[in-house]
């Protein structure tokens, strides 16, 4: 008996005394979840990248044998589950745990401290206590890894490692929604290491995968420089997680300057994530982030700013009315500088060549005619033959100058006036000379979406883009959508999106691509949530209300009549980027006049020539 005393006593002062010293005493069952836990990490992560671990738990949840359940943190400041502090003692990485309950940034701020700025790897514990409590995980996600990224040394490739122990009697759907909210996460933020463990119950028709990952890998298929490779099913027999398939592993060089083209899901989408968060995420990553949105039988939710929204009337509710603000540019070449030569003909048509030339040909006749019939024979040799006709009006014409002086009335009044209309025409070949040669101009320019539309060239966008620029009812807008080719190949997106940055950069922009922006704001009725989300009732019945009481009516007309005031509801408008203010000045060359000095030098050398003759 006293030696069973003892060894009781013995027992609580072992435990007393680990328990106080941070070393906590685990069961069978937590130190085999601890054991698969480590070993998880050791072979699926990259001991050079951080690690995120998700236990989502519910108050009801119960404790399944495989993963034993960890109770609910009351004190997100107190770490009080043994599995993970033991784990975490074993990696050396620092252990955050947080729970919905608490504001998330607060939570995060006051667990982390200075103690974030030190460290490169995290294993966080998220408690939630209901089935909507998942749809906060994308923006704690997004909060914790933008934080890190800006204030500690930690890689940017971050892993996540979600443990999934919710009841299946109190989420009969959790499954799929889950694993669709985490795989369309994935996509999202570009999380390309996500492992997500379920318990042995989960194995239904409709769901029965352990893990799943996404990795990107190199590819020039599609002409960009690698992409997110489709979801690898890695699965596992019964529940021990034996046989479990490894993964390539995946560095930060592998998804360096990658274009990475994102499937945000609809109704799960927190407001923010999309339009503050995926830009700061992605620069330090080194990645271009294009998301694409598709419905799943609900519109987005939408902003007063540029959001891509598709348009489906069957799903808009009467008392909903929001702004969309849409601001589109349209790329068009920059109107060509003309070239200093051979341009005089685009400028003097044909028609006034030929007009010149039969007026020369006319003159050379009449000269002709009028020496034959003059009744003095005492005019000069020249005029005998229609070929020195033709010599000595060609010498006035380049010359400018009478060769010989006429002895008779009429030839004199001829040569004179021939050699005024000749004067006058130098004239004016002279001031287009003295114009071109100093600015030769610049080719028609693209000024307008009318222009655009009308313009013979080929115009491409992003299919997701027209689906509500389309919408416009003016006569343009239609004109241009039907001109448009509308694509989502990769190589397009490829090119708007990073050649052309980079043309921006390195090429004179004037020189090389200018744009017509077209902004448009559209008020028409549209559904804020979809019809299960846990907001829509309340949300509704108090936009009714607004909408009976007329104040959204009142807060339409007047935004109608700011926006009418400052004529900014429609508007298009050419934009160009302007040269400083040396490029402005043009300072004249000797070898500008290069083409004046062939023609003169031509036509001295024909007049000299001629008159040889």
């Amino acid at each position: 008996m006293n030696i069973v005393v003892s060894l009781s006593l013995l027992t609580l002062t072992l435990t007393i005394f680990l328990g106080a010293n941070g070393m906590p005493f685990l069961s069978m069952e937590e130190f085999r979840l601890k054991s698969i836990l480590k070993q998880i990490v050791n072979l699926y992560f990259d001991p050079g990248l951080p690690i995120f671990i998700l236990n989502i738990e519910s108050y009801n949840a119960p404790a399944i044998k495989t993963l034993t359940y960890i109770p609910i943190c009351s004190n997100v400041n107190y770490l009080t589950n043994a599995i993970l502090k033991d784990l975490n003692k074993e990696i050396d990485w620092p252990l955050i745990m947080l729970t919905i309950k608490e504001e998330i940034h607060h939570s995060f701020n006051i667990l982390t401290g200075k103690k974030l700025m030190k460290t490169s790897y995290f294993i966080i514990v998220i408690f939630l206590e209901t089935e909507e409590d998942i749809f906060v995980i994308a923006e704690c996600l997004f909060y914790i890894k933008n934080r890190i990224l800006r204030t500690s040394s930690a890689s940017s490739n971050i892993h996540y490692l979600v443990v999934i122990n919710f009841s299946r009697g109190n989420f009969p759907d959790i499954s799929y929604r889950l694993r669709m909210q985490i795989q369309e996460l994935n996509d999202l933020q570009m999380f390309h290491n996500i492992v997500m463990l379920y318990p042995d119950w989960q194995q239904t028709k409709d769901f029965d995968v352990h893990i799943v990952s996404s990795t990107p890998r190199k590819s020039m298929s599609d002409g960009t420089k690698c992409g997110l490779q489709n979801l690898n099913i890695l699965e596992t027999k019964g529940e021990l997680f034996e046989n479990i398939t490894l993964y390539s592993k995946v560095s930060k060089n592998d998804i360096k300057e990658c274009t990475i083209y994102a499937v945000p899901f609809s109704e799960n989408i927190i407001p923010g994530i999309v339009n503050n968060c995926v830009t700061e995420i992605s620069k330090p990553i080194g990645l271009h982030v294009k998301l694409n949105y598709e419905m799943i039988g609900y519109p987005l939710i939408m902003y007063d700013i540029y959001s891509d929204f598709h348009y489906l009337p069957n799903y808009i509710p009467l008392y909903s009315s929001p702004l969309i603000s849409i601001n589109t540019m349209w790329y068009v070449p920059c109107g060509k500088q003309l070239a200093r030569q051979g341009n005089i003909i685009k400028v003097f048509q044909w028609p006034v060549w030929v007009s010149m030339l039969l007026v020369f040909l006319v003159a050379v006749f009449f000269v002709f005619w009028v020496f034959k019939v003059e009744t003095r024979r005492n005019e000069l040799v020249h005029y005998m033959y229609l070929s020195t006709c033709f010599y000595k009006l060609w010498a006035i014409v380049v010359g400018v100058a009478a060769p010989d002086i006429s002895h008779t009335t009429n030839m004199r009044i001829f040569i004179i006036l021939w050699i005024l209309y000749c004067y006058s025409m130098s004239t004016i070949f002279q001031a287009f000379f003295a114009s071109f040669l100093i600015e030769p101009g610049s080719s028609k320019q693209i000024l307008s979406l009318k222009e655009l539309s009308d313009a013979n060239i080929n115009k491409i966008s992003k299919t997701v883009i027209l689906d509500y620029w389309c919408l416009e009812h003016s006569q343009t807008h239609k004109d241009m959508c039907k001109s448009v080719t509308q694509t989502n190949d990769s190589l397009i997106n490829y090119f708007i999106e990073t050649i052309l940055e980079m043309l921006r950069n390195i090429l004179p922009f004037e020189d090389s691509f200018c744009y017509i922006e077209d902004s448009r704001k559209y008020y028409f009725y549209g559904a804020i949530f979809g019809q299960d989300n846990v907001f829509f009732e309340q949300f509704n019945r108090m936009t009714l209300l607004m909408w009976e009481s007329g104040l959204i009516e009142n807060l339409l007309l007047k935004q109608e009549n700011n926006f009418r005031n400052k004529k900014t509801n429609n508007y298009s408008n050419y934009i160009a980027h302007q040269s400083s203010n040396i490029q402005q000045y043009f300072v004249l060359k000797l070898s500008h006049l290069q083409l004046t000095f062939y023609i003169l030098i031509l036509g001295n050398c024909a007049a000299f020539f001629i008159f040889m003759i």
